[in-house]
């Protein structure tokens, strides 16, 4: 407000929110003034990024608006010609309109102070620009602007600064709100700048590496080729693939594939190989970064024996290839590769990646390793010569017969089968014999007949290493002649086309019968038959255990008698007679003591060598127990008494005392500690972890004792405390 004219008035001091105040004293009065609208300075600074992609171009304008002065409720801008305003957003942003080139943003308050303002703008390409030209979103009514530009492209386009128009090139790092994939940076202090990009498309490169598994299977070849493709600087959207011409059914496997193609031979960007075909791979979106294409096939063979081709697949049009190659079989095939030339090369299976090794199934039998591509991999295929295996085995086998008075003879044979691919088992009894009947698993089966021989069906059962048992019944006449004299009789088992492991024959005669005098391929078992043979066996282990732990007892017996025999001798012929007697007791002791130490000593050394004989026989069976059981000893002995042949193998026999175990909580990865030994008078005897024994001093028994003290030992489990 401006005041022209204030007749009659004077100026005085204005209270509080007034502009002016006045004093008149009198009459008339004048005060004529003018009132001005206050425009509203407004001051912008913008942080621009310019995007250039594939079929569009995007540059986003964050501008930060500081409005001094006077507030606004609506902003007028002009985007730059030939873009589309695609977005704009900020706090109080109520509406905005393009209209004949001028965006109108309105506010639902009124603005006054710093606001911030984003504007995108996009614009189409229908082909890729050879350059970019970039002008500013201009705020009409503006006094100063500032602007900071920052550009960025996506893999495979690369931006260069071609024009600056009052702007000048800065480092990137010194952009505010910077993005990751900005690598320009410009920045200017006036309104009307320009700047002009030149575009560059990058051509892609592309690497590959093959990964070709090959079965060989009964008359049928089938694989797989796994091409792993690395992509750069561009996004692809096509591959080609060299496949051998012989593949059939051929399949391709892979994300986003769109369309599958076999190019024709005229096309120019076939193999140049005639014994391969291209196929085209089209993907519906340009693959980047990487892209796995699998390619499963397979082809018929003679199966008799044959020469193959084993070439796999390559990447046509890559910057380079490497692969490898896995050749697998089913069993009965032999495969003789034949000489390779570059760039194929023989490795070990080991050498292939972990990733590659886990696409087989079987056991890998030749892998080879390439670099580039067209190498040539084959090998002749046989059979390999048939050999029949074993249909089936009778783990056990038990008979069991019984003769009456009469001379009737009934005879069970049970044989527990373990079948493979057996159809019957077949059976010929002995001469004269009856069949009765047979069973399978304790059901009857009806046998059919052969000639001489009886067939048996046998299950073929899901678990071929479960027995089942098969049982015949056979009846014999033995003729049992009344005489004094022994009678022989042959007894036979039945033939079977099964393989045996163990037989066992049980017989019962009549309580009028004997047997004895026992021949043929069997074993009689111990303890079942006693005669004179038997008698004198027990005779002398008797009197030879005796002997062995009495032997001083019985020696002073004998001398004691000895002298009662001569003083009686003696005293029947007179003094002479006493003297005689007394020169031969003197002879007698004299012999005695010089034959008692030596008696003693060898007593002693051959309970020092059966006490190392049991120790082993306690030392092997702790390392059978252990074997059954992950490698750990038992905790005493009564855990092991399976492996043992008798108790008496625990015992001493040099004090009588039993061995002493400290096997508990060891295993078989300490060899060298104790885990039994025996204590006596001059030294001891010990068994180590590795089943061998020694005999020790008393001072090494101690050391070894104190530094077996001293390893730490495994727990022993709840389950062989118990």
């Amino acid at each position: 407000m401006e005041v022209d004219t204030a007749n009659g008035l004077r100026q005085v001091n204005a209270s509080g929110g007034a502009i002016a105040a006045y004093r008149f004293h009198g009459r008339p009065i004048e005060l004529n003034a003018k009132l001005k609208r206050i425009e509203p300075l407004v001051k912008v600074s913008d942080r621009a990024t310019v995007r250039l992609e594939e079929a569009r171009l995007l540059v986003t304008h964050v501008l930060s608006l500081n409005v001094e002065r006077a507030g606004i409720y609506s902003l007028a801008l002009t985007p730059q010609t030939g873009f589309a305003v695609s977005e704009v957003r900020g706090d109080g942003v109520e509406d905005w309109k393009l209209t004949d080139g001028t965006l109108h943003v309105t506010f639902t308050n009124r603005l006054l102070g710093v606001r911030s303002l984003t504007v995108q703008l996009e614009q189409a390409l229908k082909q890729f620009p050879d350059s970019i030209v970039v002008s500013p979103l201009s705020v009409i009514g503006s006094t100063n602007s500032s602007v900071q530009i920052g550009t960025a492209s996506p893999g495979g386009i690369r931006l260069k600064t071609s024009e600056l128009i009052r702007l000048r090139e800065v480092p990137v790092t010194t952009l505010s709100s910077r993005s990751g994939d900005e690598l320009l940076a410009f920045t200017g202090d006036q309104q009307d700048w320009k700047l002009t990009l030149a575009t560059e498309r990058l051509s892609a490169r592309v690497i590959a590496e093959a990964f070709n598994l090959i079965t060989i299977g009964e008359g049928l070849v089938g694989g797989s080729a796994t091409i792993r493709y690395g992509i750069f600087n561009q996004g692809v959207q096509e591959f080609r693939v060299a496949l051998p011409a012989h593949w059939k059914n051929v399949e391709f496997t892979g994300p986003n594939i769109r369309r599958k193609d076999l190019l024709p031979r005229t096309d120019a960007r076939v193999s140049p190989l005639t014994n391969e075909v291209t196929w085209l791979i089209s993907l519906q979106d340009k693959a980047w970064g990487a892209y796995t294409l699998v390619v499963t096939y397979d082809y018929q063979f003679d199966p008799k024996g044959a020469l193959l081709d084993l070439a796999g697949a390559h990447a046509l049009g890559v910057e380079r290839e490497t692969g490898s190659a896995g050749v697998m079989s089913v069993s009965g095939l032999k495969l003789d590769p034949k000489p390779l030339s570059e760039p194929l090369r023989r490795v070990d299976e080991s050498e292939l990646t972990e990733t590659d090794r886990a696409l087989a199934t079987r056991p890998l039998l030749l892998a080879f390793k390439y670099t580039g591509t067209n190498y040539a991999l084959a090998a002749q295929v046989t059979r390999f010569e048939q050999i029949t295996g074993l249909e089936a085995i009778a783990d056990r086998t038990e008979l069991t017969s019984v003769l009456n008075e009469q001379g009737q003879m009934l005879t069970q044979a049970s044989f527990m089968v373990k079948n493979n691919e057996k159809q019957f088992q077949r059976f010929k009894l002995p001469g004269g014999a009856e069949f009765w009947s047979s069973y399978v698993n304790g059901q009857p089966a009806k046998p059919e007949k052969d000639g001489n021989w009886i067939l048996v069906p046998l299950p073929r059962q899901a678990d071929r290493d479960q027995a089942f048992a098969v049982d015949i019944v056979y009846a014999q006449k033995i003729d049992l002649q009344k005489s004094k004299l022994p009678q022989a009789i042959n007894l036979q088992a039945p033939l079977t086309d099964v393989p045996n492991t163990y037989a066992e024959w049980q017989l019962f005669v009549p309580m009028s019968q004997r047997l004895s005098s026992f021949g043929g391929n069997m074993m009689v078992a111990p303890y079942t038959t006693y005669e004179l043979r038997d008698a004198w066996r027990e005779f002398v282990q008797f009197w030879g255990n005796a002997i062995d732990r009495h032997l001083g007892a019985i020696a002073f017996g004998c001398v004691v008698i000895g002298f009662i025999a001569l003083v009686v001798i003696a005293m029947q012929r007179g003094a002479k007679g006493v003297v005689s007697a007394i020169v031969v007791i003197a002879i007698v002791c004299i012999l005695a003591s010089m034959l008692l130490p030596a008696l003693s000593k060898a007593k002693s050394k051959a309970q020092r060598i059966s006490a190392v004989n049991n120790m082993k026989q306690v030392g092997l069976a702790a390392r059978l127990y252990a074997n059954d059981h992950g490698g750990k000893f038992p905790i005493s002995f009564q855990e092991m008494r399976d492996e043992l042949v008798t108790d008496k193998v625990l015992i001493d026999p040099s004090t009588g005392q039993p061995f002493t175990w400290i096997g508990a909580g060891k295993t078989e990865d300490m060899p060298d500690l104790v885990i039994a030994y025996s204590r006596s008078e001059n030294g001891g005897v010990v068994a180590l972890a590795d089943g061998s024994v020694q005999q020790v001093s008393s001072d090494q028994l101690d050391a070894m004792l104190r530094r077996d003290g001293q390893v730490p030992m495994t727990a022993p489990s709840a389950a062989a405390s118990g």
